[in-house]
């Protein structure tokens, strides 16, 4: 696949180009692979972009997240939100409307798994304590975390697809679009958490695993049955990607403070 391609007509709308940019849409008119600079250069437009670009996005993401993802790759980027953009504002969204309903971004989980642990008083007290500083440290960096959680999560799935022909910041795009979907399902489930949090913690899993689950069908090409069975494979990756950021980060913060 070439770097850089010219082409006759816009790769956004269709429309017969007669100059480097269309004038239907203003998009330019050359297909470029993409790189890690366009992104952030691209978002810069996209910051002050007045139109319902965000609104298609969320569309296309909803009824085809494989076809989405492949369309903004191969220049439809007009139209489409810039991925970086997508993802920082859902994951936003999602932890104002958190904070907002009274929750905490772990649903109480870890005060969960403290209550199943049978300690000496003095030894739960310690646990509680670090637990309670683990949890204010992530909390309080959550957009960092998250931030850098990304691009290992997409060089997993990279190294694991590599034969696709797609290259890393294809990919890491991909994975930014299918994750700030999936903050917009977890702001629409959130209000459950109110009657039961585990509830929300079921619902989310069961989402995000169908929903990854037909992305790595539809954007891989994969057949039904195998993107079934690596969708395990790819949910370790996912956790693994978030241990290798947070557990490093938090054991340096408690050292750190200690």
């Amino acid at each position: 696949m070439p770097e850089v391609q010219r082409v006759s007509e816009c790769l956004n709308c269709g429309a017969p180009l007669a100059g480097p940019y269309c004038t239907h849409c203003g998009q330019r008119g050359r297909y470029d692979r993409l790189r890690l600079v366009q992104i952030f250069n691209d978002i810069r437009e996209d910051l002050v972009c007045g139109d319902l670009s965000f609104m298609r996005t969320i569309k296309g993401m909803l009824l085809a997240p494989g076809r989405t993802c492949q369309e903004y790759i191969q220049g439809k980027r007009k139209s489409l939100v810039n991925p970086l953009k997508f993802c920082f504002w859902t994951l936003a969204l999602l932890i104002g409307f958190t904070y907002f309903l009274g929750l905490e971004m772990d649903l109480g989980i870890s005060d969960t798994v403290l209550e199943g642990v049978e300690l000496e008083s003095s030894e739960a007290e310690a646990l509680q304590r670090s637990s309670d500083m683990m949890r204010g440290f992530i909390l309080q960096h959550v957009d960092v975390l998250i931030f850098f959680f990304h691009p290992v999560f997409a060089l997993s799935l990279y190294l694991l697809f590599r034969r696709k022909g797609f290259n890393f910041t294809e990919v890491f795009s991909a994975v930014l679009l299918v994750n700030g979907q999936l903050n917009i399902y977890k702001i629409i489930i959130l209000p459950l958490a109110l009657l039961s949090k585990a509830l929300v913690v079921g619902v989310e899993l069961g989402i995000t695993f169908l929903y990854t689950t037909w992305f790595l069908i539809s954007f891989f090409g994969l057949r039904v049955w195998h993107g079934i069975l690596l969708s395990p494979v790819v949910a370790v990756l996912y956790f693994a990607s978030m241990a290798v950021i947070i557990i490093p980060a938090t054991i340096v913060y408690l050292l750190w403070l200690n």
